[in-house]
């Protein structure tokens, strides 16, 4: 590996590029010339790569430590970041990196096994003009994986690695302006239970051949690489064990009972829906012919699954053989259940409509807010036409789910227990607000509600561990159908009330009470979980006050945080 510009200035700081990369990948290590490297974590990952690579390095420093074990000493982390604060970081655009596949590779295998450990879903690399950050999706909630290291080529070399050398597949070479999807796999040490204790020692792993979708996406001044682990789940879990009301699986079993038709679950990405349908999959036995269309296939279901490929041609073939070109050739297959993916356009949209008068059980995905939202999608910004949506027993199920992170239940506070330590903090304002939102969803004798604790414990991460589904259905009947005929989806929402239709928010309150969820936690995820007027909204536009700071609070915006509504 030859040497390059220096990322440190400071002349008591032993330096190249591989140093430098793992200096910044901990920021816990440094070596310094005088033959001794510091270090505030004896435990660091990198300080026996950084005390080899300096032993064996001819290069570094006219060789003098070639050979030696340099002495290592324990030092509080403030004098570390000392020297990161008075380093001058050489972001030059020219500066170079050199690294092989091996290192590479590494890098790579690295950053999946600690998305394992911690029990991501989802790896992002981001790559910026003169710096490669790393971040992990977890329990749904977006963490640091690695610290930021400032050089471009990091990145860089990640991504034309992953999609060179590692994947499987690609939508097609690797171009830098031009977005590319393929799937790679990692074998890598997995927690043989998910929810054991993440302490040393105490969790039992077992070697497995993970998989991982890579997503690539363009951006200025570089990129950004998104791995999604597909089979992270060994084993489909049960609907019982998904956060589900017994009405609601006692509705999806009677469709999947039942003879025909559509059922269509709505969510964001990330939102569980493949995982539920799985499970309703799972309902079915052999005396029924299963098969999916999937992009890809994320769990091994036990019946035939096709990858659908929306974005690829095989061989001089001028059309893609996606989601409709195998929808068309399953019409031969004589198939009872089928899932057809997601549902993305107007094309894909008018297939699964078809294929769901054709008299079997059918199920599909779509990204919209709510279940009475997929009326909406279809029929305004798909342009599925409204009679065809509304045609008589094709749909038949429509649902909305989405996750939101469950208190620990080692550290979660009761309203008594969150007061004093809110009054502790010296912030009985914000006490007062949870106790306010609290009795204004739940009632005034909630004894059940918790509260997540902002410092969490050694179970969990800030008081949250583990999700749950958040879940509304509705089973569309000839009153729903007219209501969707006609476009009227305000009326058909009042119409839905009268009949007993319990939304999302109706769910995540049930679930607070029980003490489940965090009140703050589900707002992010449940539009006006906690109702605001919006009349104290327009009160913050109120130009009689001053402009010149916002610093603090108007009276208005003291009407919103404190939700006095009527």
């Amino acid at each position: 590996m030859t040497q390059s510009m220096d990322a440190f200035t400071l002349p008591d700081v032993l330096t190249d590029n591989t140093l430098t990369t793992f200096y910044f990948e901990e920021r816990s290590t440094l070596a310094l010339k005088n033959g001794t490297i510091i270090t505030c974590d004896i435990n660091a990952l990198r300080l026996k790569d950084i005390r080899e690579h300096i032993r064996t390095t001819a290069s570094l420093h006219d060789g003098l430590f070639v050979g030696k074990n340099l002495p290592i000493k324990q030092v509080d982390s403030s004098v570390i970041d000392e020297y990161f604060e008075r380093s001058q970081l050489a972001t030059q655009s020219n500066q170079h990196v050199d690294s092989d596949d091996t290192d590479v590779s590494l890098r790579l295998k690295r950053l999946q096994q600690k998305a394992v450990n911690l029990g991501s879903s989802d790896i992002h690399i981001e790559l910026y003009e003169q710096e490669t950050q790393f971040y992990a999706r977890v329990d749904g909630r977006r963490v640091q994986l690695e610290h930021t290291i400032p050089m471009h080529e990091v990145g860089e070399k990640l991504f034309g690695y992953i999609f060179t050398a590692k994947a499987d597949t690609t939508d097609n070479d690797f171009v830098t302006m031009t977005p590319n999807n393929g799937q790679i796999e990692q074998l890598l040490d997995c927690p043989i239970h998910q929810d054991a204790p993440h302490e040393e020692g105490e969790v039992k792993t077992e070697q497995r051949l993970t998989q991982w979708r890579v997503s690539y996406i363009p951006t200025k001044g570089g990129g950004k690489v998104t791995l999604r682990w597909l089979n992270a789940s060994r084993t489909i879990p049960p609907l019982d064990a998904m956060g589900l009301h017994p009405g609601h699986i006692t509705l999806l079993k009677d469709f999947c009972f039942g003879n025909s038709g559509l059922c269509m679950i709505a969510g964001k990405t990330g939102s569980g829906k493949s995982t539920l349908i799985a499970a309703l999959l799972k309902l079915f036995g052999k005396d029924k012919s299963v098969h999916t269309l999937e992009d890809p296939p994320e769990f091994n279901l036990g019946v035939p699954q096709t990858h659908a490929t929306p974005n690829q041609t095989v061989n001089d073939e001028t059309f893609v053989r996606g989601f409709n070109y195998y929808s068309k050739v399953l019409l031969r297959h004589d198939v009872d259940v089928e899932l057809h993916g997601e549902v993305r356009d107007n094309k894909g949209a008018m297939e699964v409509t078809r294929k769901g008068e054709t008299g079997q059980i059918l199920f599909t995905t779509l990204h919209t807010s709510s279940a009475a939202g997929i009326g909406h999608t279809l029929t305004e910004q798909l342009h599925v036409p409204a009679a065809v949506v509304a045609a008589p027993d094709l749909m038949r199920i429509w649902a909305y789910q989405t996750l939101v992170r469950t208190l620990c239940p080692h550290c979660k506070m009761s309203e008594a227990v969150a007061k004093t330590y809110y009054d502790n903090q010296g912030k009985p304002r914000h006490a007062a607000k949870l106790i306010a939102q609290s009795q204004q969803i739940c009632g005034e004798q909630s004894p059940g509600v918790f509260f997540k604790h902002p410092e969490g414990c050694k179970h969990c991460v800030e008081g949250e561990k583990g999700r749950t589904a958040l879940f509304e259905i509705i089973v569309l009947d000839d009153e729903d159908r007219a209501f969707i005929l006609n476009k009227d989806y305000l009326g058909w929402q009042a119409a839905l009330k009268a009949k007993g239709f319990k939304n999302v928010r109706d769910h995540a309150i049930s679930k607070i009470k029980a003490g489940l969820i965090d009140i703050e936690t589900a707002s992010q995820k449940v539009s006006h979980l906690i109702p605001v007027q919006t009349q104290a909204q327009y009160q913050l536009l109120d130009y009689g006050e001053t402009t010149e700071s916002y610093d603090t609070p108007t009276a208005a915006q003291e009407v919103i945080c404190n939700l006095n509504t009527p």
